[in-house]
């Protein structure tokens, strides 16, 4: 009898799910965002398309290193036939500290090339130490994705229920992971401020940063507790015993 644990699942095959609703929600929380700011202050609603895609390339610098690495690493573990620590709960520490600096280093090298003025003459060390408030986001956002797909990939972890009853449920769950991640980012969300060329002031801005990070989050969770499947495991051979004529 084999009680060994079935090896687990490739992870990367997962990236692309991960970057296209990272995208859509980004998208998706500009526009909403702006148009709700608008409503409520009377302001003529502008939808600006350069600007959320602006936002979209952004948001990948900061999101996006951080959920390649931690799919890489974990798929260089697996290939070389080690779990970093043998545990999970190991390996979502490090997940939370590795995205938590990979994401702003990310926005450093996006902002400092293709940011505002006051960015780009900054030093990179004294960018880098102020885009880490930002690690809080991709820290959590990586957690809540890894734990999830292990759940998918490692077979010593229960399923998904995917079942109807269990849908207002996991929806509560994408909510509830959403509304804590904007609390916890909201000091660096309110001390945003516009440029002296900006369109936007900082009130609408941040506003619409704070709305774009709860979609993120949101859309990042309804990916993970949605949008995967686990494989089906291949049955084993079936032994009966010989019965003596």
């Amino acid at each position: 009898m084999d009680v060994s644990v079935p090896p687990p699942e490739n992870p990367l095959r997962y990236w692309i799910v991960y970057i296209i609703a990272l995208m859509a929600s980004v998208y998706l929380g500009v526009h909403i965002s702006a148009i709700t700011y608008d409503l409520f202050t009377g302001h003529e609603l502008g939808i600006e398309p350069d600007r959320a895609l602006r936002w979209v390339m952004f948001a990948l610098t900061i999101f996006g290193p951080a959920i390649i690495a931690i799919l890489l690493i974990r798929f260089v573990g697996q290939s070389l036939g080690t779990h970093f620590g043998q545990s999970h709960l190991i390996t979502y520490c490090w997940t939370f500290a590795v995205a938590f600096v990979t994401g702003p280093l990310g926005l450093t090298v996006a902002v400092h090339y293709f940011g505002a003025a006051s960015f780009q003459s900054k030093p990179v060390l004294q960018l880098f130490s102020e885009m880490l408030a930002w690690g809080f986001g991709p820290a959590l956002v990586c957690v809540y994705i890894s734990y999830y797909l292990d759940r998918q990939t490692w077979r010593d972890l229960p399923d998904i229920d995917h079942s109807y009853s269990t849908l207002a449920w996991r929806l509560l769950n994408c909510l509830g992971f959403a509304i804590v991640t904007v609390f916890l980012l909201l000091p660096p969300l309110l001390s945003i401020q516009a440029q002296p060329d900006a369109t936007w002031d900082a009130a609408k801005l941040r506003f619409v940063a704070t709305g774009t990070m709860f979609f993120v989050a949101f859309g990042m969770a309804l990916a993970a507790q949605f949008a995967l499947r686990k494989g089906t495991q291949t049955a084993g051979p079936v032994l009966a015993p010989q019965v003596n004529a």
